[in-house]
């Protein structure tokens, strides 16, 4: 599979509009794809879940229902003990993006622990969209887990390259993790954290999500649009940018994924895929997001904690050393302009969305022990 795409950065925040190419979505708060959501979604999408032989079963959701009934579903997640867990898995871990043909949709089988712990397995069925003859493996709690943890890690692997103890603000990196014979892309694994107290953590979800918000700030943007949905937590979309001269344009086809959890916080990620409406485009260099991640945590004094990973290959001739090189002055006006914009999002959502807004993108609340326990309110 070639590589498909990257993650924009943040660019400056401001209150006036800037000219671009408009199209029917934009892209997300860099989370390198479209936060818009379309009205109707496409016909062509099928949704397939491996049964415990491993044959394909179809169509479990009907592509036609409307978005709010096609959440994932408590029926396919079974709970085993740890003995008898014997549940197909597709393979996340083989480098491409989870993604996936029809004939690479048989995997060995894979136990997944439960989150909490406990002496219970819970293995989670995979569920495959299909979109213009490709299938697509849906993001669900594992995943969520996984990257959860991989944000909290404390494993010696991470180094210190910027500290600003005032902002409450850590830049770290650490070399990609690779199996024997890999070839890796040179570029690090960069891991900021940082503290705000004067923005709450759903603020910042709605800043991260809302397409119109960003059409505000991101004089960078070219291009941003919605390619497809695959459900209510997963999309895929495209953005090109205009990076500082002498950099190349780049442009970003990726499968963009979320999750809302019972305790306030909430995850985005994305990493790249491949798609039949999202061709390598003459004049850009198409990037590769191996992993993108925002995992938003509240704080005991309302605000809001963020851990923002990134490993990103911008392709083109950038040499990996110097990327590298430069994450520690580059990720803190990455931060900074995420805060001055999440600062003004509240008062730009009620003159522009209206105090009864109904954010499209907003999903019902997991526990992070137990998907099948859903908790909506009134977002």
């Amino acid at each position: 599979m070639r590589a498909c795409q990257g993650n924009p950065q943040f660019d400056e925040c401001s209150s006036r509009s800037t000219s671009r190419s408009e199209s029917q979505g934009q892209n997300d708060f860099g989370t390198w794809h479209t936060n818009s959501v379309s009205v109707e979604e496409n016909p062509g999408h099928s949704i397939h879940t491996l049964s415990e032989q491993g044959k394909q079963e179809q169509p479990v959701i009907s592509p036609n229902k409307p978005l709010e009934d096609r959440r994932i579903s408590q029926n396919f997640q079974v709970t085993h003990s740890i003995a008898t867990a014997k549940v197909k898995h597709a393979d996340s871990d083989d480098g491409n993006g989870e993604f996936y043909t029809k004939s690479q949709s048989e995997k060995p089988a894979v136990e997944t622990s439960s989150p909490d712990g406990n002496d219970t397995m819970r293995s989670v069925i995979p569920i495959f969209v299909e979109s213009k003859g490709e299938m697509y493996k849906l993001k669900q709690l594992p995943d969520f887990v996984k990257l959860r943890d991989f944000a909290e890690s404390q494993d010696g692997k991470w180094s210190k390259v910027y500290e600003d103890r005032q902002k409450v603000l850590l830049v770290e990196s650490r070399p990609e993790d690779l199996k024997p014979g890999e070839k890796g892309t040179g570029f690090n694994i960069v891991r900021a954290t940082v503290e705000w107290d004067d923005i709450n953590p759903e603020t910042l979800f709605n800043t991260l999500h809302d397409a119109d918000y960003r059409k505000t700030w991101d004089n960078k943007m070219i291009e941003g649009y919605e390619i497809c949905q695959l459900d209510s937590r997963n999309d895929i979309g495209y953005y090109s940018v205009q990076p500082y001269w002498p950099i190349s344009k780049r442009d970003f086809c990726n499968m963009r994924s979320w999750m809302e959890f019972t305790n306030g916080e909430y995850i985005i990620m994305n990493h790249s895929v491949c798609h039949a409406d999202c061709p390598e485009r003459e004049g850009f260099v198409r990037a590769r997001s191996v992993l993108t991640g925002y995992y938003i945590i509240p704080t005991p004094s309302g605000g809001a904690k963020l851990i923002y990973i990134s490993h990103t290959d911008p392709k083109g001739f950038i040499p990996a050393w110097l990327v590298n090189n430069l994450m520690g002055n580059v990720i803190p006006s990455i931060v900074t302009n995420l805060h001055d914009c999440a600062l003004k999002y509240d008062t730009w959502s009620l003159e522009n969305h209206g105090a009864d807004t109904k954010y499209k993108w907003r999903t019902p609340k997991i526990d992070w022990n137990d998907s099948t326990k859903e908790v909506k309110d009134d977002a």
